[in-house]
Parts: structure tokens; sequence; C-alpha cells
């Protein structure tokens, strides 16, 4: 029997250097605040704004699981459809 936790899901991506965190992929990252993001240095006025993926950890879990069809790693489209 599979493991339904976020370490096991295909939509979850490990974090760089860390064996418990990882970013969960199922839904588009969100933007904190309206206010968030910084003025490019191009002089343009266009305005860069910060998004951010959820970040779990490994045994946590959620109700939109999908077994992965193999371990996760920074890259993750290897385990992607």
């Amino acid at each position: 029997m599979a493991d339904y936790n976020c370490g096991e899901c295909r939509y979850w991506l490990l974090i760089d250097d860390n064996d418990s965190l990882g970013y969960c992929r199922f839904n588009p990252p969100s933007i904190p605040e309206e206010s968030s993001g910084r003025q490019l240095p191009d002089g343009s006025g266009r305005i860069v704004k910060r998004c951010n993926w959820p970040v779990t950890k490994q045994a946590q879990y959620c109700a939109q699981f999908k077994q992965a069809k193999g371990p996760s790693t920074n890259v993750g489209l290897e385990l992607w459809d």
C-alpha cells in the first residue's frame, strides 16, 4: 500500500538541500500580497511580482494526493505525464 503523504505525491518537488521540505505544485503559485514585488531596473516602470509555491513537509498530506511514479527530486518533470 502506498504512503499517502506529500513526499510520495507526484505534484511534490523536493527543495534543494532539504530532505523534509518540498513545493506543492498541484495549483499555480500565488501572489501573497498585492503590494509585493519590485520595479524592474530597466526604467520601464514595470513591476515584477513574487509568486510562492506552497511549502509542505514530506510527511504532510492533502486530499489532492496522486501517487508519484518514482522518488521525488528537485526536478520532478520526469514524474509528470
